[in-house]
């Protein structure tokens, strides 16, 4: 058994902690057997079904279910963190420190002098700079090659839609 008294959080961070600290010990020797043996294609199952249970409660407009829900998916990201660092991927750290760091550079209109007040402009900045500054494609060619293969018929369907307005 391991020894482990939860507080409830009252800042983010704590809250962060707590769940962080809860799932190295659900994944530790002592802990839970089913923790353990997870990976991150079952965790990230796991993810997109929580995803899905979250849309629905926003359609339902149940802000309590939200809650949980939203809860659901932090816990199944932040078991995929965990793992990637059990199996010396990458820390949490990194992809933290790298999604702040794109969206800086993406937000030149917010944290740079760029002047920017309509949205569809803000859009056609972020994409530009993905391009030019960040070397991603977003040629014709690459077009396809830019939807994950992962995603579901109509999820792909509605993407390729989008790209073509």
């Amino acid at each position: 058994m391991i020894e482990y008294h939860f507080e409830e959080a009252t800042t983010l961070e704590d809250g962060v902690n707590n769940l962080y600290t809860i799932l190295t010990l659900l994944r530790s020797p002592e802990g839970c057997p089913w923790d353990r043996e997870q990976t991150n294609e079952t965790i990230s199952l796991d993810l997109l079904e929580e995803l899905y249970e979250y849309l629905d409660t926003l359609e339902e407009k149940n802000i309590e279910a939200s809650a949980e829900e939203l809860g659901d998916i932090l816990l199944n990201t932040f078991m995929l963190a965990r793992i990637h660092e059990e199996q010396n991927d990458f820390t949490p750290i990194k992809a933290l420190n790298l999604v702040c760091a794109n969206l800086i550079r993406r937000h030149p209109h917010v944290f740079g002098s760029l002047e920017l007040s309509d949205p569809q402009e803000v859009l056609k900045v972020w994409n530009k700079i993905k391009i030019d500054v960040e070397g991603k494609t977003e040629s014709q060619e690459d077009f396809f090659s830019r939807i994950p293969r992962s995603m579901g018929k109509l999820a792909t369907a509605l993407k390729m839609q989008k790209k073509m307005e």
